[in-house]
């Protein structure tokens, strides 16, 4: 099965989503405490007004791209947490008692919500720190894991998969020429152009300078070969420009098919081997 890698943007929507709900159900706990202790006056206008129909809506994204995980007690939590809400602000509002129990129960949902909502803030602010900050690609770290979560979905039976390693041909002349912040400019657009036209589920780290690593789950060599001709061509036609430059690059490519047999790291060592091969042939290739 392929794992859904994340994108910079989803990673940035969960944290983002998941403050902003901890800041209304804080604002909601906290009013409602105020509320009772400062014995206001409230309408059920406003008891409504404190129901949250798009925590659903967040659920459901994030278990689409977090699907290893089950949010489902999160929902039920959240669900409860406005129950008790409603429960006591109704009881208020009709001059009934608000039981020690009900109070306990109220805070007790409270902390576990936040607790759960921080937890994910702090899961996916982790793996933000794991993108290189100038590419937006995964740096060896996790990348290293994700290629071990690939390798044991292999032992299980799921499909191969297939690494392909590539830089750019002639980066040092690029850099010499052009500067070193034209040469960054460069890498930033060539990994955006080439995350545009992956799978959702493929990811690329950048591995060096200019060396890249791109995995490609549940993926044969013909069809890894395929991928990467149609993304080679997309680069040939791209024209890199600024105010002070226009310029059109190549990379050179190397790809493998993983096996059994081979570890993570004689996998990675084959297509490092294989890109080489494409750079004494005249470079502009793929070898595999």
């Amino acid at each position: 099965m392929a794992i859904h890698i994340y994108t910079k943007k989803e990673i940035e929507d969960v944290i983002s989503k998941s403050n902003k709900f901890i800041f209304k159900c804080s604002f909601i706990y906290n009013n409602t405490i105020r509320e009772i202790i400062c014995k206001k006056t409230i309408k059920k206008e406003i008891i409504k007004k404190y129901t949250n129909h798009s925590f659903k809506e967040f659920i459901q994204f994030i278990s689409k791209i977090d699907s290893q995980k089950n949010y489902y007690e999160l929902l039920r939590t959240h669900k409860k947490f406005h129950f008790l809400i409603n429960n006591i602000l109704l009881n208020h509002l009709e001059n009934k008692i608000i039981t020690e129990e009900l109070f306990d129960n109220l805070h007790f949902n409270y902390q576990k919500l936040t607790t759960s909502l921080n937890e994910i803030i702090l899961r996916f602010d982790f793996t933000r720190n794991q993108l290189d900050k100038l590419t937006g690609a995964w740096n060896r770290e996790i990348f290293l894991e994700f290629l071990e979560k690939e390798h044991s979905e292999m032992k299980r039976g799921e499909k191969a998969f297939s690494l392909v390693y590539f830089d750019i041909d002639f980066f040092k002349f690029i850099n010499d020429t052009y500067s070193h912040s034209s040469g960054d400019f460069i890498l930033k657009e060539l990994i955006k152009l080439i995350k545009d036209n992956l799978r959702e589920y493929d990811s690329i780290s950048r591995w060096g300078d200019d060396e890249f690593l791109i995995l490609l789950p549940n993926t044969s060599i013909n069809e890894a070969l395929f991928i990467i001709n149609r993304i080679k061509e997309i680069i040939n036609q791209k024209i890199f420009s600024t105010n002070s430059f226009e310029i059109k690059i190549t990379c050179s490519f190397g790809i493998v098919e993983a096996t059994l047999e081979k570890s993570i790291n004689e996998v990675i060592h084959k297509a490092d081997e294989l890109l080489y091969t494409s750079k004494r042939l005249g470079r502009d290739k793929i070898e595999c």
